[in-house]
């Protein structure tokens, strides 16, 4: 007499240890996709703070944030360097980075 199965025995394995190695290649990807989003995020707000510090009081501060930027290599950084340039960069009252224009009577937020 035959038996009949609804799976075969000897497949079965095969079949738990494909899972079982989806299940792992899914995990270590999610994990990489969080861990370069969560870089990104830190890279920039690291951003942020070193263009605000090209408002600074302080030149060696200044100076600083301007070879930060550079290391950075983060072209967003080059509209607010070419008004530090052009005595253009400007502190709000509230301490938002501002670069006027050529006329100096209207300014846009430089993040």
């Amino acid at each position: 007499m035959k038996e009949n199965f609804l799976f075969e025995p000897h497949k079965l394995g095969a079949v738990l240890i494909g899972r079982k190695i989806l299940t792992q290649f899914f995990g270590v990807f999610v994990f990489l996709v969080m861990g370069l989003l969560s870089f990104s995020i830190v890279e920039a707000n690291d951003f942020e703070l070193t263009l605000k510090d090209l408002g600074n009081k302080s030149r060696s501060k200044i100076k600083k944030a301007i070879k930060d930027l550079g290391n950075q290599r983060n072209p967003a950084a080059l509209p607010a360097l070419q008004a530090l340039k052009d005595n253009r960069l400007r502190i709000s009252a509230d301490g938002v980075l501002i670069i006027l224009n050529e006329s100096g009577d209207k300014g846009r937020n430089a993040l």
